[in-house]
């Protein structure tokens, strides 16, 4: 070759960039046309790397993920056997009546956890999970149902409230009953708290002009006049807490029907402390059962429209809710908007208030309002009739 005829110096080969086999080519020393070239500084492995900036992981544990989905199925399988069994178990009885939110501060958790990880699998079951519980699971309703009233139809502004006997005030009671603009007031508890002479002393003076029926703890009242058909037998002489008023409107005769359920708690209480003591909440739920089928075996006498008010004690998850959600519609579930809670006043964690109506009304709207002077929180529900029916 040239080089070894030494025809190609050292310093030629140098600046043509040529090297020897296994030597390390070097960059050309000095500057061409103008341009530099920086020697680059090979790595150094002592050098540790950059941890300033947190790193989150890709994908969370695997066992999170499978937690969610079977929480999820949990939820699922205790909601169905809630519907299906209700209070005729202990144990879906405490499920009952158990606040729905509880049901929400697992999914809290994992909610946090997963702001730290980037791990979409686990973050769609969570919201899936998520979605159902305050939902469903919730009792969540949405005003899918209502119907706005006709020019020509009889509207009827609907008021039910718990006013656990005036204890909190009578004075807030009037007040508030005064200002709801209500044409049918269906009050419950109006005595069992040593202050019923008092209490229905002062209803009776403030609505005077109206059709008032006192029915045990339950309070009817009515701008129109009473019908003068008699009671129905289911009804006459019941020993639960229950009235019936039968009242002529511009739409024809109209039925109303105030529902006081004795609440299970108590007896739930009794067999928490002594779990083999269940008869007392078998007796209980014998006698919310036995109310019910009455009040439906009332209405069922004829085929005019009606509305049963009252507190029931039950969540929409309950059996007796969904035996009377057969007949009856549930103004809140076709017209209302959220989930309804009407206990307690100053924390609404259930929804045990309701107003039923026939098929024959239109449910223009529906709500839930705080009134003062009680524990329980109002329903308020706007009805309409045609005035001409066949």
């Amino acid at each position: 070759t040239a080089e070894t005829r030494g025809l190609i110096s050292p310093q030629s080969r140098q600046k043509a960039g040529c090297t020897r086999p296994g030597q390390a080519s070097r960059p050309p020393s000095g500057n061409h046309k103008g341009v530099s070239h920086p020697t680059p500084t090979p790595p150094n492995p002592s050098t540790p790397a950059d941890d300033s900036q947190p790193k989150i992981p890709a994908r969370g544990p695997a066992w999170l993920f499978w937690l969610i989905v079977v929480y999820g199925a949990l939820m699922v399988g205790g909601g169905g056997a809630v519907r299906w069994v209700s209070e005729r178990w202990w144990l879906t009885a405490y499920l009952t009546y158990v606040p729905p939110l509880l049901f929400g501060a697992p999914l809290l958790l994992a909610g946090l956890a997963l702001l730290f990880r980037r791990d979409r699998r686990t973050r769609y079951a969570w919201l899936i999970v998520s979605l159902l519980w305050a939902g469903p699971g919730m009792g969540l309703s949405l005003p899918l149902g209502r119907r706005a009233a006709r020019p020509d139809d009889f509207t009827l502004r609907v008021l039910c409230w718990n006013i656990h006997g005036a204890t909190y005030g009578r004075d807030l009671v009037d007040q508030a009953l005064r200002e709801s603009d209500a044409d049918v007031i269906i009050l419950q508890e109006t005595s069992g708290y040593g202050l019923e002479h008092e209490t229905l002393k002062s209803l009776e003076a403030d609505f005077a002009d109206w059709e008032t029926l006192n029915g045990q703890d339950v309070f009817i009242a009515s701008r129109f006049p009473r019908d003068d058909s008699p009671v129905p037998e289911p009804v006459r002489g019941s020993p639960f807490s229950v009235a019936y008023l039968r009242v002529r409107t511009p739409a024809g005769p109209v039925r109303l029907m105030g529902l006081h359920l004795p609440t299970p708690t108590h007896a739930l209480v009794v067999a928490a402390k002594r779990p083999r003591s269940l008869q007392p909440l078998r007796r209980r739920v014998a006698e919310r059962t036995e109310q019910v089928r009455l009040t439906l075996e009332a209405l069922a006498a004829e085929d005019t429209p009606a509305i049963l008010a009252g507190d029931l004690n039950t969540p929409p998850f309950g059996r007796l809710y969904r035996g009377i959600a057969r007949r009856y519609r549930s103004a809140f579930a076709v017209a209302g908007l959220g989930w309804g809670h009407t206990f307690h006043s100053r924390a609404p964690v259930l929804r045990i208030d309701h107003v039923f109506v026939s098929d024959h009304w239109r449910v223009n709207a529906c709500r839930v309002a705080t009134l003062p002077g009680s524990d329980h929180r109002a329903i308020i529900a706007d009805l309409s009739l045609p005035t001409s029916r066949e």
